[in-house]
């Protein structure tokens, strides 16, 4: 059976995106599904360190055995297979990369004839809505009796809780935060939004201990909970799942809180998204392309 083999890479959201765009390709091409989730991981992420987070979720695919990691000589074979797709037209790769930010629309419909590895970064609705109900179903949380357990759970499912989202690039003042992802004013215009639309709103802020929360909230403003997880940074799927549980969102610039309002149930949902343009960063932190915001997404 023909295999599609997907590079899984960066943080959990950036996963999500790498997962769910390769099930639906390969549930369009009757192809066996093949999830690396080691290469990415053990051989390149030296800044951040990060690790594979999907087993966190009901996802029943093949993990890549060595052979289909490209082992041995993993860098040296998977540089010839990006230089011969090169040469080769759209439908008969050997390897794929994200050519650029935006949804590209003939993913959709590619035929695949021989064994492909996916190794970049496809970041929009667009290349999964089709099968929406599915990518929900297998992202389910594994240990959801025991993530439920955690303290804020049931303020969270009791008010009318708005999950608000704060991310830092790595940098500590807030002016230089501002410039690559949402600022003061955004979250202020976003609250308001919020306050006229939801009786007695409750704002649950996720964030990290490189973000002062007081230089982007006006604390006195809102009834609010500072959500504080231990080692929340290192291990992020206790900050994942209970955010994706709030009914209301203020995201930042962020995939990871991208999927958490995605993953929602929440049918009245309000999502709030930055009005933030970063596509000259790398592809991994860009936001703002054509295809990244649902359209019923409101953009302040």
């Amino acid at each position: 059976m023909i295999k599609i083999i997907v590079r899984v890479k960066g943080g959990l959201g950036n996963q999500l995106f790498h997962y769910a765009f390769a099930k639906r390709l390969s549930i369009y091409n009757n192809c066996k599904l093949v999830i690396d989730n080691i290469t990415s991981f053990k051989k390149y992420d030296y800044i951040y360190n990060r690790k594979y987070s999907l087993d966190n979720f009901l996802i029943n695919d093949k993990l890549a055995d060595k052979s289909e990691r490209l082992e041995p000589f993993e860098k040296i074979r998977r540089n010839i297979l990006t230089y011969y797709s090169k040469f080769k037209s759209f439908e008969n790769k050997l390897i794929y990369n994200s050519e650029f930010l935006e949804f590209d629309k003939r993913f959709l419909n590619l035929l695949i004839k021989k064994n492909i590895i996916l190794d970049g970064n496809w970041q929009s609705e667009d290349y999964f809505k089709d099968i929406e109900d599915e990518i929900r179903k297998n992202l389910l949380f594994r240990n959801y009796e025991i993530l439920k357990k955690n303290k804020y759970f049931k303020g969270i499912k009791f008010h009318n809780s708005v999950g608000i989202h704060l991310r830092s690039h790595g940098y500590k003042n807030p002016v230089i935060d501002s410039q690559f992802n949402a600022d003061k004013e955004y979250y202020s215009k976003s609250i308001k939004y919020l306050k006229q639309r939801i009786q007695d709103p409750h704002f649950y802020i996720f964030s990290d201990d490189r973000t002062n929360i007081k230089e982007f909230i006006n604390l006195f403003d809102i009834s609010y909970t500072l959500v504080k997880n231990k080692d929340s940074y290192k291990d992020p799927i206790i900050d994942f799942f209970l955010l994706s549980n709030c009914k209301y969102f203020i995201i930042a610039a962020s995939t990871f809180s991208w999927w958490a309002a995605w993953l929602s149930k929440n049918k009245d949902k309000i999502v709030i998204s930055p009005n933030v343009i970063q596509t000259k960063m790398n592809k991994t932190s860009a936001w703002g392309f054509k295809g990244l915001i649902p359209k019923e997404w409101i953009v302040i």
